[in-house]
C-alpha cells in the first residue's frame, strides 16, 4: 500500500475582501481525492479549502485513493480585517425634533455584516443635547435632550467595529429639523357679525 504525499500551500494567509480563498493542498499523485473541514469531527468535503470572513483557522484534510493509505493533516490560516479609514456621508442626516430616549437615524449604508459602537465624540451645537446609545438593525440609536433647539448642527463621529473590517471611523453630519409652526384657533377668534 502507498502513500499520498502532500505539499501544503505556501501562501496560508488573506485580507477580507469579500472574496473566498482558496487554501487547497496540492496531492500526489493529483489524481488522489482531497476532502476538507474546520472540524475534524465532522464531515469532509471537496470545498477546496475555501474560506471568505475574517478571522483564525485551522483547516483539516483528508486525502484519499485507492491503494493507497488515508492520509490526514491540518494546516492553520489567517484572513486578516480589511481597512476602512474614515467615512462620511455626503450630506447631513436630519434629526428628528421629538425628544426622548431610543431615537434612531438610519447608517446601514455604512455599516458592514455585524457591527456595534466603541466609542462616539459630539462636537458642534448638538454636543450638549444628544447622547448616542449604539447601534441597532443598521440605525444609529441615540436620545435627545428636551431642550435641543431646532436647527441645532454638529457631528457625531463613531468608531465601529465589524466582523470583517478593522475598526473604522464614521463621521456623521447631522441637523436637527425645524419644528413645525402651530397656529391655535379659539372659539371667539372664530365668531363675528353678519355682513348685511
Amino acid at each position: 500500500i502507498g502513500t499520498v504525499n502532500v505539499t501544503v500551500a505556501s501562501a496560508l494567509s488573506a485580507t477580507y475582501d469579500g472574496n473566498p480563498h482558496s487554501f487547497a493542498v496540492t496531492p500526489n499523485p493529483s489524481d488522489a481525492l482531497v476532502e476538507y473541514s474546520l472540524d475534524p469531527d465532522e464531515d469532509y468535503g471537496s470545498s477546496d479549502g475555501t474560506i471568505t470572513n475574517a478571522g483564525s483557522y485551522t483547516v483539516y484534510y483528508r486525502v484519499t485513493k485507492s491503494g493507497y493509505r488515508t492520509t490526514y493533516g491540518s494546516f492553520n490560516v489567517m484572513v486578516s480585517k480589511a481597512q476602512l479609514g474614515e467615512l462620511e456621508p455626503a450630506s447631513e442626516m436630519l434629526l428628528g425634533t421629538e425628544s426622548g430616549t431610543d431615537k434612531t437615524v438610519d447608517i446601514s449604508a455604512y455599516l458592514y455584516g455585524t457591527s456595534s459602537l466603541v466609542s462616539y465624540t459630539v462636537t458642534g451645537e448638538i454636543a450638549d443635547y444628544i447622547t448616542v446609545t449604539g447601534i441597532n438593525n443598521g440605525k444609529l440609536v441615540y436620545t435627545l435632550a428636551e431642550n435641543t433647539p431646532a436647527g441645532a448642527t454638529g457631528n457625531i463621529t463613531a468608531v465601529i467595529q465589524s466582523d470583517n473590517y478593522e475598526n473604522y471611523t464614521l463621521v456623521i453630519p447631522v441637523l436637527v429639523a425645524s419644528r413645525e409652526a402651530k397656529v391655535t384657533l379659539n372659539e371667539e377668534s372664530l365668531t363675528g357679525s353678519a355682513v348685511s
